[in-house]
């Protein structure tokens, strides 16, 4: 039911594991060609900007071994406005180590060493003080109410737990960065609470409680931060069937979205809290998802791809920009069904989609070893992402802008979020 965010295509565990220690000593194997968009005017929606040239090669950076995380590279990209926070493991002490790379080339800064827990995910708050951590005990790793919820304070570096011994279904940050919203597993079946932290007095308070089968989750702040969005999930967690605004003042609950087909995969609103994209499922063809967008004053539903397109398959859950005007997103011109049954070359493209419909391709790869796809946004024409060199190893980061120009590796290591440097 939870931590969905993960791959669903990463396979061959033993054979990354075993050529983890290869890819540090030996560096990351060469990249096939790496093809920009010939131009960032969007095309009519529904049809791509094809590439032309390769991507130019760096002359103006040159970037060089950062010594405490091994083969990674110093990051300079002048566009980047939020710095990137990763996750590698530490093989002197044991633990995973938190970094923060920012964009200006200096050395990464260690946040944390975690000890006897795992990172499951991490969220860093619009103001650029807090990462809010969702960790999972080690020792009793995959068991329900094993999780915590923890803040760290940037300027100090101080560990804080909000909750604990509890199973974190979602959370995020409001608009201002001050206040967490979070939606927990009851135990003893009794559901699914969604409360908020707030950072300034250290207070909890419960909005809403829902009761089973499934439950409704946190998916963002919205409307001003007057509002939460959430979604409401099935039993086995994994789909939704509606959408509601939950007042922050009063726990009132809204619906605006229905799914009778139960198809939806992800509704995720803009971070300027008008809109959401809702990612569905075809119900004729479910290698493919088709992409709406939701106005959440209004309740208007607009696709933004043509539904059942057969030549058109997304692989990736769309990324909002931070201004909210575009997203991100991983494509494929073939099913990925084919691939794992046929094992043929079934070539990937990230786009970036806005929200009127109109689409560019950025960045083609003929036959990734690992899906690429996009991670998050360093700014509005900045994105990360990974796997663009060719890598057998889901864990290196690149970060490219948003005409497929200026492609840098960033480090070997976990991506986790973005925060802004100095807001």
């Amino acid at each position: 039911m939870r931590h969905t965010h993960l791959p669903e295509l990463l396979k061959g565990l033993v054979v990354i594991i075993s050529m983890l220690g290869c890819l540090l000593a030996c560096g990351v194997p060469s990249s096939p060609e790496l093809t920009p968009a010939a131009s960032s005017t969007a095309e009519a929606a529904g049809t791509l900007t094809m590439p032309t040239q390769p991507v130019p090669s760096l002359t103006e950076y040159n970037p060089t071994p950062v010594p405490t995380l091994s083969t990674s590279m110093q990051w300079i990209e002048p566009q980047a406005t939020n710095g990137i926070v990763l996750e590698v493991p530490n093989e002197a002490i044991g633990g995973k180590d938190i970094y923060l790379i920012s964009p200006d080339g200096s050395s990464p800064m260690l946040l944390a060493n975690l000890q006897g827990m795992d990172p499951l995910s991490v969220k860093g708050a619009p103001n650029g003080k807090w990462l809010a951590i969702e960790n999972e005990s080690i020792s009793s790793k995959h068991e329900f109410f094993s999780e915590n919820l923890l803040l760290l304070y940037l300027s100090t570096l101080e560990l804080k737990p909000i909750v604990e011994n509890t199973s974190i279904i979602s959370y995020a940050w409001s608009p201002i960065g001050d206040v967490l919203a979070y939606t927990e597993l009851l135990p003893e079946g009794a559901g699914e609470r969604i409360s908020v932290f707030d950072t300034n007095t250290g207070d909890h308070r419960v909005l809403f409680q829902s009761p089973p089968p499934g439950g409704w989750q946190v998916k963002g702040w919205v409307l001003e931060g007057k509002s939460l969005l959430v979604g409401h999930f099935l039993g086995n967690g994994l789909l939704f069937d509606e959408a509601a605004l939950l007042d922050v003042s009063t726990g009132s609950l809204k619906k605006i979205y229905s799914d009778p087909d139960k198809l939806t995969q992800e509704i995720i609103p803009a971070p300027d809290g008008q809109v959401a994209v809702v990612y569905k499922r075809s119900p004729s063809n479910f290698d493919a998802s088709n992409v709406f967008l939701l106005e959440l004053a209004s309740g208007t539903f607009t696709p933004l791809i043509a539904p059942d397109n057969p030549e058109f398959f997304i692989v990736s859950v769309p990324l909002w920009s931070p201004d909210g005007q575009r997203m991100a997103l991983t494509v494929s011109d073939q099913p990925q069904s084919q691939k794992q049954e046929e094992g043929i070359s079934i070539p990937l493209s990230i786009i970036v989609l806005d929200i009127t419909g109109q689409m560019s391709e950025i960045i083609r790869i003929e036959d990734p070893p690992m899906l690429i796809r996009p991670l998050g946004w360093a700014s509005d024409s900045v994105l990360i992402v990974n796997n663009l060199g060719g890598e057998v190893l889901d864990q290196i980061v690149y970060s490219m802008r948003d005409d497929g120009s200026h492609v840098q590796k960033v480090s070997w290591g976990r991506f986790l979020t973005t925060i802004p440097i100095n807001p």
